[in-house]
């Protein structure tokens, strides 16, 4: 056991309020218990002898009666009487037997006896009062000690004769003298059950009390997961229910701040994340610009300084409305991206057949395909497709699709316009023939200015904020949708909700 443990300190305290107790226990017995047996002896003596008093004063006793109380009283008592008239006579004592089988406590006995009847020579009885008188007679051989009564035999309120009681000491003494050596042999096994007593009650009392303190030190390393068995309705058990109570609540507490942390991490990430796209967006802004505004300011500084004439002023003059209509069509793309993104607009959602917006969306991209030499192919399986959705935006959508078709279909290839059915759904996609794009780019593609061919320069171009416009469309429909690579080709789809109504 450790000195600082909680069980070595229960142990040394158990022990010494146990041996304190049982030392002063032997002691006080040691010292006291003679005296106490000789008061109680006292006490006895003082409450009986009126036995021997009414049995001598009482007349319907004979002398043999008188006897056989006298007999039966010394007998109960572990004592010898014998009655003294006022005179000084002895009046009654037990036959000679009781002087063989113990001869000091007659002697004894008769020792007193002559005293007093000595003493009733030169003073009267009366004069010796009427209480009783109580001391110790050594045996003038033996050495012995005795305690002596005599108390007065008052009859018709005159004293008429003395009662005296002898009782030994002896026995008690030496029972006293033994007592003390038992004792050294007594206090020597208390120790040695105390010490045994003290280290099951300071272990059974710790015991779980260092359980209790592991279990904490492991809470305190912000280990939850060890719980506490000990039961009880005692302040230990309650002190095990709060324990696990509170690893409960901690364990629940940190896991909710882990939480709150990990969200806070993704909303500073994400705010990070948001801000590098601003910046981009602002580059990429720039950039889209940049070259329409170089074009005009140089073609118009031509203008002013009517470097261009004739034809090539209308060249000029063509050059900067073309810039500024791209200009125009970019301002207009960042306009509707924003109107999409707020969280506040709504779509003007209603139930329609999408197979004429379809057709009408074909017819007119079926030129342009037939003019860049690609076939447009939509031929519906379905008679008709009613669906929830805003017919208006849905149209850019397929516009959209359509216009990247044209222009990544491989020379003399396919663009294909498809609707089929699934359960509750239906699934618009638009295929055409050409490169796959890497698939380390299909999930960016939906990223405003993103481009997947770097390079491309800007008559292939557009603004880079088409997909973008229609990512987030499809996410106001609550639709899926996607970009797959396809056998010869790539595929972009999404889908729409069956009207029930």
């Amino acid at each position: 056991m450790r000195k600082k443990s909680i069980t070595f300190k229960l142990f040394t305290v158990t022990t010494a309020f146990l041996l304190a107790i049982i030392t002063i226990i032997l002691v006080l017995q040691s010292s006291f218990f003679e005296k106490f047996y000789i008061s109680r002896r006292t006490e006895l003596l003082k409450s009986t002898v009126y036995i021997l008093k009414d049995a001598y004063t009482s007349e319907s006793n004979s002398l043999k009666n008188t006897m056989e109380i006298m007999y039966e009283y010394e007998n109960s008592y572990n004592c010898k009487a014998a009655i003294i008239t006022d005179s000084g006579t002895l009046a009654l004592m037990t036959d000679n037997f009781e002087q063989q089988r113990d001869p000091s406590k007659v002697d004894v006995l008769l020792t007193v006896v002559h005293q007093w009847q000595n003493a009733l020579k030169d003073k009267p009885l009366d004069s010796f009062g009427k209480q009783n008188r109580i001391y110790n007679v050594e045996h003038p051989v033996y050495r012995t000690q005795s305690l002596a009564l005599v108390s007065p035999i008052i009859s018709k309120d005159k004293i008429v004769g003395l009662a005296v009681v002898v009782s030994p000491l002896q026995p008690v003494g030496e029972a006293v003298k033994v007592m003390r050596e038992y004792y050294g042999y007594i206090y020597i096994f208390a120790i040695l059950l105390v010490i045994l007593l003290s280290i099951i009650y300071s272990r059974m009392v710790s015991k779980p009390l260092i359980r209790l303190n592991g279990i904490a030190e492991r809470m305190a390393h912000l280990d939850f997961t060890v719980k506490s068995d000990i039961k009880g309705d005692d302040e230990i058990g309650n002190l095990s229910k709060t324990l696990n109570f509170l690893s409960e609540k901690l364990d629940s507490s940190l896991s909710k701040l882990k939480d709150a942390n990990e969200q806070l991490q993704k909303d500073l990430d994400k705010e990070k994340q948001l801000d590098l796209m601003r910046k981009e967006f602002i580059a990429d802004v720039s950039h889209e610009l940049k070259s329409p505004i170089s074009l005009i300011e140089g073609y118009t500084e031509g203008l002013l300084d009517h470097v261009a004439e004739n034809e090539d002023r209308d060249f000029y003059l063509n050059v900067i409305k073309d810039e500024a209509y791209k200009m125009g069509l970019l301002v207009s793309d960042m306009l509707e991206l924003s109107r999409l993104e707020n969280s506040s607009y709504e779509l003007n959602i209603e139930c329609f057949d999408i197979l004429p917006l379809l057709e009408k969306v074909v017819k007119k991209h079926r030129s342009s395909a037939e003019q860049l030499g690609f076939s447009l192919v939509f031929s519906p399986e379905i008679p008709c497709a009613v669906v929830e959705g805003d017919a208006f935006r849905l149209e850019q959508v397929l516009t959209n699709f359509l216009t990247n078709a044209l222009k990544y279909c491989s020379t003399e290839g396919q663009i294909t316009l498809s609707i089929n059915e699934e359960e509750e759904l239906y699934r618009v996609c638009v295929k055409n023939t050409g490169n796959p794009i890497p698939k380390e780019h299909l999930e960016k593609i939906w990223t405003k200015f993103y481009k997947v061919d770097k390079s491309r320069n800007r008559e292939q171009g557009g603004t880079g904020l088409g997909l973008a416009i229609c990512k987030n469309i499809l996410q106001l429909h609550k639709s899926s949708y996607g970009v797959e690579n396809i056998e010869n080709g790539v595929s972009f789809y999404f889908t729409l909700k069956k009207c029930n109504k």
